[in-house]
């Protein structure tokens, strides 16, 4: 098994538990979400996908304002 899909799964993994956080209210939903897009973008540079990383970081802002509006 190759270091990126190794990659792929631990991200996939915080993705998940992102959601399944969010499902149960808990805040640190934002935080795996910002790791998980913090893993894609090290993820397509290491395999030149470098057109993605915008849209990770769109959603890492997003994630910000999420984290910081939570009631």
């Amino acid at each position: 098994m190759t270091l990126d899909v190794v990659l792929q799964i631990g991200i996939t993994v915080l993705g998940f538990g992102a959601v399944v956080t969010n499902i149960f209210k808990k805040r640190i939903c934002w935080i795996l979400w910002s790791m998980s897009n913090v893993g894609w973008v090290w993820l397509y540079l290491r395999t030149g996908l470098k057109e993605s990383i915008p849209i990770m970081l769109v959603y890492t802002l997003a994630n910000i304002w999420g984290w910081l509006q939570w009631e």
